[in-house]
């Protein structure tokens, strides 16, 4: 077994102890890291699978806000966890944690010696290797559901996913869209609506409500506007203006509009 060490700048991973603005899931961001407790998890974990693990060798520990509980991130191009367990910092004792009732936060129950676990007491795993396919994985930079989040806050979370990419293109070809870098180099209404539709597993569910769903209105999840908040993404007071003006335009007239801004682009481009 690979002995542990805190995860550090040259993986795919932020930093253990990382700052709320790096992290991957801020809103689940319990502030230090304890480097006891990961020790203490991965002595119990090493031991307990001493004859083997079907996931291969155990790397690091990792806080609870970097997997979240999943075990694959789009992030993480390298690595992912398996497991998430709670770590009491006052005796040492190991629980495995579960998620309830379709709470996104881990839950244990007290520990013997009476410590209540919090965010920061719970711990996952990481091994290396990934089972997402190549087309899934992303960065925090280029990630386009960053884009497609910033563009459902602007309309104040009642755009629905047939007009939000015409709503992306008339925003973002406008200045009104601070990440519409992401979706650039989609040209025309066509790509942007393959790229909205292929924006799949596993970040849907973590980021939207609706989006597989033509006729609803689009919500974006918490977790999806810390995300955001913290990286100062969110919709500025303008574009919130400008969406609520081209979402009062017929369905028709603002793909028309949409259009006529991406072909106008693209000659530019071309020239």
């Amino acid at each position: 077994m690979t002995p542990f060490t805190v995860i550090s700048d040259d993986t795919d991973l932020p930093k253990n102890d990382h700052d709320r603005a790096d992290c991957w899931h801020p809103h689940l961001h319990a502030g230090n890291f304890k480097p006891k407790s990961a020790a203490r998890l991965l002595a119990w974990y090493v031991e307990r699978y001493a004859d083997g693990h079907p996931c291969g060798g155990i790397v690091s520990v990792s806080p609870f806000c970097t997997f979240a509980g999943p075990m694959y991130s789009r992030y993480a191009h390298r690595h992912h966890a398996n497991g998430t367990y709670a770590v009491c910092p006052s005796c040492g004792e190991v629980k495995t944690a579960g998620f309830h009732d379709g709470n996104p936060l881990p839950r244990a129950e007290p520990c013997v010696c009476g410590w209540d676990f919090g965010l920061s007491d719970f711990l996952q795993p990481v091994f290396s290797g990934t089972g997402l396919p190549s087309r899934l994985l992303t960065t925090t930079q280029s990630d386009v559901h960053v884009t497609l989040a910033e563009a459902c806050l602007a309309s104040g979370e009642i755009v629905t996913p047939s007009r939000l990419p015409a709503l992306i293109a008339c925003l973002g070809l406008g200045g009104d869209l601070k990440t519409y870098d992401r979706l650039a180099a989609h040209r025309t209404l066509t790509e942007l609506r393959d790229a909205v539709r292929d924006s799949d597993w596993p970040a849907r569910d973590e980021w939207f409500d609706c989006l597989g769903s033509p006729d609803f209105r689009i919500s974006v999840t918490h977790g999806a506007k810390s995300f955001l908040s913290v990286r100062d993404l969110l919709p500025a007071a303008e574009a919130k203006r400008e969406a609520r003006v081209l979402l009062a335009m017929p369905a028709g007239d603002l793909e028309a509009k949409a259009r006529f801004l991406l072909a106008k682009a693209a000659n530019v481009a071309g020239r």
